[in-house]
């Protein structure tokens, strides 16, 4: 592939960053829950851990949705 044809393709796909900074989250925030939900009924302390895991991943994400808006 030439240099000019991937320079074409990146302007061409460019990242939508809304997409990335608002839906990623709120999908870690539902992900949590429905974790925590599965180690309620399981007891399994492997879901609770990842539902940990998954919440704190949320929160540090929204700091840059917060930051940008």
């Amino acid at each position: 592939m030439k240099i000019q044809q991937v320079r074409q393709a990146i302007l061409r796909y460019k990242i939508h960053w809304h997409v990335t900074f608002t839906h990623f989250p709120v999908s870690f925030f539902v992900g949590s829950f429905v974790l925590y939900l599965i180690h309620l009924f399981t007891q399994t302390s492997c879901f609770e851990l990842a539902a940990y895991i998954a919440l704190i991943a949320a929160a540090l994400i929204m700091i840059p949705t917060t930051v940008t808006g």
